[in-house]
């Protein structure tokens, strides 16, 4: 069994860390992607940026989430996909 305040300082630790950070690429276009990417914004993430293997219109979230990733400002490329990851 966990201790619920060890998880909670790992948590924290890890939303201190990805606030430093300016810029982050999620790969996926599904339910999980959505909520990385929405969740990165909300904690201070500056540009996240989604890549999606396929059209925006065949992604495997309900269309209202597509909205609210373009409401938050997370950058969508659809038809992508990703062959190498290369730190910046």
């Amino acid at each position: 069994m966990i201790n619920i305040l060890y998880f909670q300082r790992v948590v924290n630790n890890i939303i201190i860390a990805f606030q430093k950070v300016k810029k982050v690429a999620v790969i996926g276009g599904g339910n999980v992607a959505h909520d990385c990417a929405k969740v990165l914004k909300e904690i201070g993430v500056h540009s996240v940026e989604m890549f999606v293997r396929r059209p925006l219109f065949m992604m495997k979230v309900e269309k209202e989430k597509i909205a609210e990733l373009i409401d938050n400002q997370i950058n969508l490329h659809p038809n992508m996909a990703p062959v190498k990851i290369e730190k910046n």
